[in-house]
């Protein structure tokens, strides 16, 4: 009787034993265990990886539908060029968006010290911004070859003993591209206007009987900037702050040797991420010189970046206009295809290309309706590919998306077409073209220079390399990095300078109203 008793009371007390379930999940073979780090690097897909691999593929995974644009680190240093980049602010030279003055607490926090954008948290260094400059100063005179180098297009200009000049009478102009990865940014002055803003190129010419001008769309347009006769160091400013690049334009009228450039030096400040700068730490670190793009070419980069929203900004990049086209529909500019021309730098060839279109989407369950698409076609504007055609879900709540494609071609081309079809909308474009050339790596060795802090005092090194390849720093202190130099020396004697823009004492240019005479060069 006891013991039935027992079992009775057993039965019972099981039946109202709460029924738990400890840390239920439900994990299917195309997601992660999320229950802990430990269970999410078990996932099949990256728990046999390491280093790099393991971080870009964890990244894939928590990054759906993560936004890659075009944007590469590309720029050629030439003969007489150096890039020089810091790791925190140098005197006030930031990218300024105007709405940021607007906004009272942004910018309250601008206007402190160090003056600029910031985070919240001034000793998170490596999210602040730091600042970059080139300096370009190639030897202009017959005694070197840093106008073959570093031209970009030349038309009856040649070398002589004291500088440019002309080959033949007449006249004749030389372009020189001056071109970043990172935003050109001036010395900012006062927040409300841009109009002390300065310094952001900077170009000191030496020069009699030339003329300058300036083209901000890969030579499809030229302004004529003033330049006075002898030494006249201008500044760009309120022609290329906030661009990546220009092309500039120097033209020659009269007789050879008697109108001549007799120098030439470019100046350009931009804005860099110290967080993507390569450090180095006490002891030994091995360093490497690295160039070339992903596929292993040297390429250059041609820019191309429509503003639908201001037709002159627009209709000079297209084959033809659109057939609907409304700047003032905000999100429907472009409705239908328009066809856009790409084309490399004089001598050189298109290798692969970066597209991306801007396009207005339908939502929800019309998002099945949407088919923006971007296409791509050599030589002639026909027998396009298709790159990209759009696949919306139906919970798409948002009416915009950003499309971007790579494509290599089998062989480089000399012209190649993107077709962008806006259905519903296309509302900007933005191609870069990584063009490759017979350019020669230069026969001087590069020289990099790294500078730092440690507790003992400041330091520096400079090492000289034939070739791209590894080399070493070594710091006796935990150093603090302070700025880092590519350097590639002129082949020849270089003159000193006219004037140096760091004495304040350059002319900010202003846009001559008469048109530039015509240069034989055509892009």
């Amino acid at each position: 009787m006891r013991t039935c008793l027992s079992l009775i009371v057993g039965c019972l007390l099981a039946a109202s034993a709460p029924a738990r379930e400890y840390a239920p999940r439900v994990v299917s073979p195309h997601r992660a265990d999320a229950y802990s780090m430990q269970t999410f690097a078990e996932y099949p897909r990256w728990r046999d990886l390491r280093g790099d691999a393991l971080a870009w593929e964890v990244y894939r995974y928590l990054a759906y539908g993560f936004n890659q644009s075009g944007h590469t680190l590309d720029y050629v240093l030439r003969q007489g060029e150096s890039f020089t980049r810091w790791w925190t602010p140098q005197g006030g030279r930031w990218n300024q968006p105007r709405d940021w003055n607007r906004v009272d607490w942004l910018r309250r926090l601008i206007e402190q010290e160090p003056r600029g954008p910031k985070p919240n948290h001034r000793h998170f260094t490596v999210h602040n911004y730091a600042n970059g400059r080139f300096v370009y100063r190639p030897n202009l005179t017959d005694r070197s070859t840093d106008l073959a180098d570093g031209a970009y297009a030349t038309d009856n200009v040649r070398a002589g003993p004291v500088g440019l000049t002309l080959a033949r009478p007449g006249q004749g102009c030389t372009v020189f591209e001056i071109r970043s990865p990172y935003v050109i940014v001036p010395l900012v002055g006062q927040l409300d206007t841009i109009d002390d803003d300065r310094e952001a190129s900077v170009v000191e010419l030496d020069a009699h009987g030339a003329t300058l001008s300036l083209s901000l769309d890969n030579g499809l347009t030229w302004r004529q900037i003033e330049a006075a006769e002898g030494a006249a160091p201008l500044d760009l400013t309120p022609h290329v702050a906030g661009r990546y690049g220009y092309l500039l334009k120097l033209g020659l009228h009269g007789q050879p040797g008697e109108a001549v450039v007799r120098s030439l030096a470019v100046t350009t400040w931009v804005q860099v991420a110290p967080a993507a700068l390569p450090v180095w730490h006490q002891g030994r670190n091995r360093m490497e010189y690295r160039t070339g793009d992903h596929y292993g070419l040297n390429s250059r980069v041609v820019e191309i970046r429509s503003q639908a929203n201001r037709p002159e900004e627009l209709l000079k990049y297209l084959v033809e206009p659109p057939a609907d086209y409304d700047p003032q529909r905000h999100t429907a500019r472009i409705r239908g295809a328009v066809v856009v021309p790409v084309e490399p730098p004089p001598g050189a060839k298109i290798a692969w290309v970066s597209a991306e279109g801007s396009f207005a989407t339908h939502q929800m369950e019309a998002a099945r309706r949407t088919r923006n698409t971007i296409a791509w076609a050599v030589d002639v504007p026909q027998d396009f590919q298709e790159v990209y055609r759009a696949q919306i879900p139906p919970d798409a709540e948002h009416w915009h998306c950003n499309a971007h494609r790579e494509i290599r071609l089998d062989e480089p081309a000399r012209r190649l077409y993107l077709r962008y079809v806006g259905d519903p909308a296309l509302n900007n474009f933005h191609v870069y073209a990584h063009c490759v050339d017979d350019g020669r790596p230069s026969a001087k060795p590069v020289t990099i220079t790294h500078v730092w802090r440690e507790p003992g005092g400041r330091n520096s090194q400079t090492v000289t390399l034939a070739r791209p390849g590894p080399y070493e720093i070594v710091a006796e202190g935990e150093p603090e990095c302070e700025s880092m130099e590519i350097r590639v020396p002129s082949d020849g004697h270089t003159p000193p300078a006219a004037a140096s823009c760091s004495s304040g004492s350059f002319r900010r240019s202003r846009v001559l109203e008469q048109p530039f005479p015509p240069c034989p060069i055509s892009f």
